[in-house]
């Protein structure tokens, strides 16, 4: 499963990372502890790390749910859980049919 790899736990971390970092530095620059352009390539670097790893969960991630969860949460905002469902539903179609037209063959 993808989310018992280290591809994935790295993912996690630098996500959870990111986020609890950036408002940690924004409190620093605000306080004058930190300077904005410290505090900008801090970030710059942590999404660096972050973007190496989500390339490497991307290469596990199936492209049609995963495009149509992108649109359906821009175009149905507020909807999450039943985008979800929807996505789920989908993705669960598309998994039957691949493998009903993989004993086929």
């Amino acid at each position: 499963a993808l989310v018992g790899t280290a591809h994935f736990r790295l993912y996690w971390l630098c996500l959870n990372v990111a986020y609890v970092c950036e408002f940690f530095m924004q409190t620093l620059v605000k306080r004058g502890y930190m300077s904005q352009r410290w505090m900008l390539v801090l970030q710059q670097t942590l999404m660096l790390v972050s973007t190496a790893a989500a390339l490497q969960v991307l290469q596990a991630v199936r492209p049609l749910p995963a495009v149509l969860s992108f649109a359906l949460n821009f175009l149905r905002r507020g909807r999450e859980v039943s985008n979800g469902c929807i996505v789920i539903g989908a993705a669960a179609a598309l998994e039957s049919l691949e493998r009903s037209q993989g004993r086929g063959n």
